[in-house]
């Protein structure tokens, strides 16, 4: 990003910008991937795939870079910016975050609601793994989404509160929230992907072969476990 555009202060706040928007954008897949997974099982199953992961990987951070580049050039004085400058006000790609910012919430409301209500488990062991989802759905995207609201208010109120002390209160609160919601993604993936965990305890126990092995010969066990379980539904 050259600092002609946005400056040195501008571009880190670009980054920052960007880090934050794509891990909304992943948190936003990843309830999305719930809610199909719970809408139409079969079908989605059917046509999940690596390459499709990929796809939509690379699709999120280039939707990511597009939308951060242009809301912060609607904010720029930069002559590259300057035809643009009219539209601060009503800045598009607001909206276009406050209307995926709903839909997350609507997923996770199917998404709680369904797992809460209509797993009908039947013994101890889906009671217990129907609860222990519910909790990690509403902690992990439940705390991203609060993280993220003083985004949403501040981008419709910044405006309408320049150099006051709310003013003031909405940044910290913003800049608070954007830090803290991208360097908590990686302990996210962790509590949400067992294979993130196993690989995390196998690089804590480089140096240990035995105790590699018996991670190993766990992750084999729970995998193929999870496969005939699977299969047998």
């Amino acid at each position: 990003m050259p600092n002609s555009v946005f400056g040195s202060k501008g571009t880190k706040s670009f980054l920052v910008h960007l880090f934050t928007q794509v891990s909304f954008l992943v948190i936003t897949a990843f309830n999305l991937d719930r809610f199909l997974a719970f809408q139409q099982p079969m079908d989605y199953y059917n046509i999940l795939s690596k390459r499709l992961v990929y796809i939509v990987c690379m699709m999120l951070w280039i939707f990511a870079i597009v939308l951060s580049y242009i809301r912060d050039c609607l904010m720029s004085s930069d002559r590259v910016c300057n035809r643009y400058s009219q539209m601060e006000i009503t800045n598009p790609v607001n909206y276009i975050f406050f209307f995926i910012f709903l839909l997350n919430l609507l997923m996770i409301g199917y998404n709680l609601y369904f797992i809460r209500f209509k797993l009908g488990p039947v013994d101890f062991y889906k009671t217990r793994s129907a609860t222990n989802t519910f909790r990690k759905v509403s902690v992990m995207s439940g705390t991203f989404l609060m993280g993220y609201l003083p985004m949403i208010v501040w981008s419709f109120c910044h405006n309408y509160i320049v150099d006051t002390p709310a003013d003031t209160a909405f940044r910290f609160a913003v800049g608070l929230g954007q830090y803290a919601n991208y360097l908590m993604d990686p302990i996210w993936y962790v509590l949400r992907f067992r294979e993130c965990k196993y690989q995390l305890k196998l690089l804590l126990y480089t140096c240990k072969k035995d105790k590699q092995e018996d991670i190993m010969r766990s992750r084999t066990e729970h995998f193929a476990t999870f496969s005939i379980e699977k299969y047998m539904r």
